[in-house]
């Protein structure tokens, strides 16, 4: 009995798998998507840009509708995401957690150019991801529906 049962366990694990990940294609297909643009060392325009999301956040979840953000920096605007140096650093780890469908991405070319010059390789805020090439990541999103904000 126990054979059959690990059998049914093995055999119907990928179905279960795949239904699950539908049902999540589903789920973001349904939702709003914006990807933002930021690509200024610019503390108050990152605050407002969040202050912005929030605001969104709040929009759809009243109307009981989910919306998926990314927000993309590169260039200057990297430093919004440098640990121990980024003025917005307190908002941008409190929102990773607080929002659940938004994702802080850093440009790899800009990190591969900073530790070129100085030698030593920014470390970043422990939420953010890394897209090698910003803009490729940013009309990858556009070409997933997204749409584009650049403050």
């Amino acid at each position: 009995m126990l054979r059959i049962t690990l059998l049914l366990a093995v055999l119907l694990a990928p179905a279960l798998a795949t239904a699950d990940a539908h049902k999540n294609n589903a789920h973001e297909s349904d939702a709003h998507k914006l990807v933002i643009h930021v690509n200024e060392n610019d503390p108050r325009l990152f605050h407002e840009i969040l202050t912005n999301i929030n605001n969104l956040e709040a929009h759809y979840q009243s109307l009981d509708q989910d919306i998926i953000f990314e927000v993309v920096a590169y260039g200057q605007g990297l430093n919004m995401l440098i640990k121990d140096e980024s003025p917005v650093e307190d908002r941008v780890e409190y929102m990773s957690f607080a929002i659940e469908n938004i994702t802080f991405t850093a440009c790899g070319n800009t990190l591969d150019a900073r530790e070129k010059s100085s030698g030593e390789r920014p470390e970043l805020i422990d939420e953010v991801t890394i897209a090698q090439t910003g803009i490729a990541r940013i009309i990858a999103l556009q070409e997933m529906g997204y749409s584009y904000l650049k403050p």
